[in-house]
């Protein structure tokens, strides 16, 4: 009898242990997805239909401009919100205003995306296709604007990994104000404008040395020494936009008057070793290769030289700091008087 009461305890125990054991959480895809349902139904998008890839189109205002292809270099106004209205990432400057966030070390200004390195959604946002199956809902064009979702269930066909890797949804807004297949080459007819429309026309006779790289040196009306190779010198510099923004400079008074100064950077000259040969120049001092190309036009100690170029001589298409990927530079610069 207390044998049989024993196995009826154990069977009554394991069918426990068995249907507690089919029973699960929720995952936060799940989770994810009931939210996004929900946000739907609120916002009375929930007649929205998903495109092949699974994101979800809100808006779409056809652009008049050229096709959007893959490979293209796009100049894009974006700001990206996550379902809950919080501001993820944007280059408006009204909006950083209004939102109490501006700051005048930013670029307000289109962002430039290679298409194809773009996103899994994203890219199927702006191209409007399935990489996959060519199939969607018809590509941007150059001055179209788009409102989609793209939610964190989508994988990369590709990697197998989700799109959004934080598991969060967020909300793209997106305006193509220009596209081009030859990023450099796009630059370099920016410059040639650039040094064309420059105050006094000082600059409209200078060609480039390089592709992309333009220098112009002013000899000092000073008598001074000529600078010897490996020397070194020091430097004054403003760096400046080509619509004439100042985003640098080592001098205090400049960087005071522009509303630039930075009571953490240090206003001293720059040291610089000198060199003839574009190898040395570059290799011996801490500079973006644009400048360091440049002093090599000056000779004498107290000249001054205006240099702009292309990323590629700059900080190609990652950047730095505020400095947008993809930005051609113009610096002015002044080399300090020989010591005595």
């Amino acid at each position: 009898m207390k044998r049989h009461i024993g196995y009826t305890l154990l069977t009554a125990a394991l069918l426990l242990f068995s249907s507690c054991a089919v029973e699960k959480s929720e995952s936060s895809v799940e989770i994810s997805k009931k939210t996004f349902d929900s946000w739907l139904i609120e916002n009375h998008y929930d007649h929205i239909k998903p495109t092949d890839v699974g994101i979800y189109i809100l808006e779409d205002v056809p652009g008049t401009g050229s096709l959007v292809e893959d490979g293209m270099f796009i100049y894009v106004n974006q700001v990206q919100t996550k379902l809950d209205g919080t501001i993820y990432s944007h280059n408006n400057e009204d909006l950083a205003i209004r939102l109490g966030t501006w700051n005048k070390f930013a670029r307000y200004t289109p962002t430039v995306w290679n298409t194809a390195k773009l996103d899994y959604g994203l890219r199927d946002m702006i191209l409007g296709a399935n990489i996959t199956d060519n199939k969607g809902t018809g590509g941007m064009r150059v001055g179209g604007y788009r409102k989609a979702i793209i939610v964190p269930w989508i994988k990369n066909p590709y990697t197998g990994k989700e799109v959004a890797s934080d598991g969060t949804s967020y909300i793209y807004d997106i305006e193509i104000t220009d596209a081009t297949n030859d990023i450099i080459q796009y630059q370099v007819d920016s410059l040639e404008s650039f040094k064309r429309h420059y105050p006094g026309g000082v600059l409209a006779d200078v060609d480039s040395t390089y592709f992309g790289f333009y220098a112009k040196c002013f000899p000092t009306t000073e008598v001074n020494d000529t600078i010897a190779i490996n020397a070194s010198i020091s430097l004054w510099y403003i760096g400046r936009y080509l619509d004439g923004v100042i985003f640098d400079t080592n001098i205090k008074d400049t960087a005071k008057f522009y509303n630039i100064y930075n009571d953490s950077k240090s206003y001293n000259a720059l040291s610089f070793t000198y060199a003839r040969d574009s190898t040395s120049a570059v290799s011996n001092n801490n500079m973006v290769t644009g400048f360091s190309h440049a002093i090599r036009f000056t000779r004498n100690y107290g000249d001054h030289c205006k240099t702009f170029f292309t990323s590629d001589y700059g900080y190609n298409a990652s950047g730095k700091d505020k400095i947008p990927g993809y930005e051609p530079l113009y610096f002015d610069i002044w080399i300090a008087p020989k010591k005595k």
